[in-house]
């Protein structure tokens, strides 16, 4: 299939920006120079084939060692859902957002589900979807992820024709207009959007830099205003229904409007005591009509932003009438608690206030007293970590959203089944792919463990966080996945991931990291120690020990293997300021004593985090790496072994975290970024940029050289394969 380029089809896009940036060093290596200025980007746009997985993959051994029994069930899907939203006025429309993959529409209450057109956008993540009332295919979303902050927003964008075209709708007067920031400072993140159903052209906002009012959404795009009607971190808005002229704002405090957003007040603070050290706060409005002039509130709080660990959460209700909390109980006692990043786990029956859901990990608690008391469900039901529970409006349907994609109730939240057919939101880590013509990926993905496609079917075959894998190119039936910890779960059969190929020599980092020599089949495994294996992960035996070289050096993080010399290895070690990196290399790997394999430091042009290396093919002395940052130069270096010479002019503030050599095709390099993948030969002077992806992180692409594509893990939009450049 083939899908919309990512900078084009968009009205309003932002402009690629252009550098005409100071540049030294250009003469330091014939093979990759550059111009001192650059021209308008040259671009591609390759037949993308989107492979999956766009439905919950299938249980492999369930009950095994890789999918043990209490697992089943719970860690399987396809990625990240944040919020659910119902259509206004059509009970079967359902619309489900992911902060990393999009929006998705179902128009059959939630039998199947297409991606409603944010595939074009440059930042397709979506936090939430406002609907009018009044217009059908009339929309408005947030992008980006304003609950657990993965991807920054560029702001809010419209489409008025089903999600076929867009058009941004942040303003562009000055003080009137939502800023989106490219630079990691000052970040925008928006969590909420609603529209006022008496009104359409009345947007409310809640943002990061304070809760956003426009009263022209529908406007003309250079005529669009916004006002700043609180300062603040906001992360919730809500009208109530049946007082229309009532609006609530929420984050950190919470403000309410008594004239449609008009004007707005404070409201007293809650009465509840935490720990100091729980500074980060947010509250999260319910309104039902079954309480007149009183909306449920969960207080959810934790040390930082972007932390999952515990802190506290309370429900309270607050009666705007008299103007008064109530404290119904902390939900950190007795259950899993409530935390900031999935601060929408909780819903209130709409017409009975004492049916109250509340959710985190497993299971959802249900309490039918007012959230008095609560009891859990049957586990096992839905993927873990729940960030959304909504009741529709007949009370008997409750739709969830979690790391797995979407699940739905019929019986008013007891029982869940699986509603994600077509949802293909797949949180890409690592893959590897088989030398065949037959198509046969395995990918470690965020909190869906390990999934392998082969004979056209998708299988869920490890569980935990996955992270690399490995694919035998000799025997595709031999392979490896990994999970937290340094766990490494190997397949004999090319089914089955029951023996265990962890590297016990030392400790690994959350990310665990493996690689196969496509020479002579020898595994290593990075930890506090480098640890290599020559029958298939069953012994391992230390081959560096980064302390060595560097006193402050913590572990051996990642790793990289030249594809034409089996004797040649990078190894990216971290010190103990994490964003200091020690770079070593090594032209004796196969050396059979361990002891002796002999290792050299190289200085590297800066300190920050390295995304990605990749090996010169036919000089291995010679490479690239790629910095994790948006700076329009010192991102991506060429190093000739002699100096490094820096490459960056022409990537604009792409963030490149994937590096891969195609050595047949000219020496063509792929960088993938969050911008697309940027490419350049030997013989090219500047950066090609293939558009087509959708607007997520490229996390880690693989060439297979049968088929002649390179194969593409998205952080978000899972895998797709194109064909390589001639």
């Amino acid at each position: 299939m083939m899908c919309a380029p990512l900078w084009a089809q968009v009205e309003n896009a932002p402009e690629k920006a252009g550098y005409a940036l100071p540049y030294a060093g250009a003469e330091a290596d014939a093979e990759f120079t550059l111009p001192l200025a650059r021209k308008e980007t040259p671009t591609v746009y390759p037949d993308w084939t989107f492979l999956g997985p766009d439905i919950q993959p299938v249980e492999q051994n369930p009950g095994g060692r890789a999918l043990p029994a209490y697992t089943v069930g719970r860690g399987n899907g396809t990625g990240r859902i944040n919020r659910l939203v119902l259509h206004p006025t059509d009970p079967k429309t359902v619309f489900a957002c992911s902060p990393t993959g999009g929006l998705f529409v179902s128009e059959n209450d939630g039998a199947s589900w297409q991606n409603a057109g944010t595939d074009q956008l440059p930042i397709s993540g979506v936090s939430v979807v406002a609907v009018n009332p009044e217009e059908e295919g009339h929309w408005i979303i947030a992008t980006g992820d304003g609950d657990d902050q993965f991807m920054f927003s560029d702001g809010l964008w419209r489409t008025e024709d089903f999600g076929e075209t867009w058009t941004n709708i942040n303003g562009r007067k000055p003080n009137r207009r939502i800023v989106a920031s490219p630079q990691m400072e000052g970040w925008l993140f928006v969590s909420d959007v609603k529209m006022h159903p008496c009104d359409p052209n009345r947007v409310f906002a809640a943002t990061s830099a304070g809760l956003m009012v426009s009263h022209n959404a529908w406007d003309a795009p250079e005529k669009i205003v916004w006002e700043k009607a609180a300062e603040g971190a906001f992360y919730d808005v809500e009208i109530v229904p049946y007082e229309e002229n009532v609006v609530f704002a929420a984050g950190a405090e919470m403000w309410w409007s008594k004239d449609c957003g008009n004007r707005w007040k404070p409201l007293p603070t809650p009465p509840v005591t935490t720990p100091k050290q729980y500074q980060f706060v947010r509250m999260n409005v319910e309104v039902t009509s079954g309480l007149d002039r009183v909306v449920h509130v969960v207080r959810t709080c934790s040390e930082k932003a972007k932390q999952s660990g515990q802190g506290e959460a309370f429900l309270l209700t607050y009666n705007y009438d008299n103007h008064t909390w109530a404290k119904i109980r902390s939900l950190k006692k007795g259950m899993n608690n409530v935390i900031p990043t999935r601060g929408r786990g909780f819903a209130v029956h709409p017409s009975d206030s004492a049916v109250v859901l509340a959710a985190n990990v497993q299971p959802v608690y249900r309490s039918t007293d007012g959230g008095i008391t609560f009891t859990g469900i049957d586990k096992g039901q839905m993927h873990d970590d729940v960030h959304h529970v909504l009741f529709a409006a007949d009370g008997n349907t409750v739709w969830a959203g979690h790391d797995g994609g979407v699940s739905v109730s019929r019986d008013g939240g007891v029982t869940f089944a699986p509603s994600d057919n077509g949802i293909g939101v797949a949180n890409v880590f690592g893959l590897s792919v088989a030398q065949t013509e037959d198509i046969q990926v395995l990918y470690g993905g965020y909190d869906t463990g390990g999934n392998l496609l082969k004979d056209s079917l998708w299988r869920h075959v490890t569980w935990g966080d996955g992270f690399q894998t490995v694919i035998d190119p000799d025997n595709p039936d031999v392979m490896y996945a990994t999970k937290q910890s340094g766990y490494i779960n190997a397949c004999d059969d090319g089914f089955n991931f029951d023996r265990s190929a962890s590297c016990t020599l030392s400790r690994s980092e959350w990310h665990t990291w493996i690689r196969q020599h496509p020479v002579d089949g020898t595994l290593y495994a990075s930890g506090e120690v480098l640890g290599r294996s020559r029958d298939g992960g069953e012994t391992w035996e230390e081959i560096l020990d980064p302390t060595q070289y560097q006193s402050d050096a913590v572990n051996c993080y990642r790793f990289f293997l030249s594809e034409t010399d089996p004797n040649v290895m990078y190894v990216y070690a971290l010190r103990k300021k994490k964003s200091q990196p020690v770079l070593l290399r090594t032209f004796n790997l196969r050396t059979p004593n361990p002891n002796a394999v002999k290792w050299e430091v190289i200085d590297v042009p800066r300190d920050y985090w390295i995304g990605g290396l990749a090996i010169h093919p036919t000089n291995p002395r010679k490479c690239w790496i790629a910095y994790k940052h948006y700076q329009a130069q010192g991102k991506l270096w060429y190093y000739t072994d002699e100096r490094w010479v820096d490459v960056s002019l022409g990537l604009d503030f792409a963030v490149v975290e994937a590096l891969v050599v195609d050595a047949e095709h000219g020496k063509r390099l792929y960088a993938g970024s969050n911008t697309g993948i940027w490419t350049r030969t030997s013989q090219e002077r500047d950066w090609t940029l293939i558009a087509g992806l959708p607007g997520t992180y490229i996390k880690t692409m693989a060439i297979n050289r049968a088929r002649g594509t390179l194969v593409v893990g998205t952080f978000g939009r899972g895998i797709w394969e194109m064909p390589l450049l001639e």
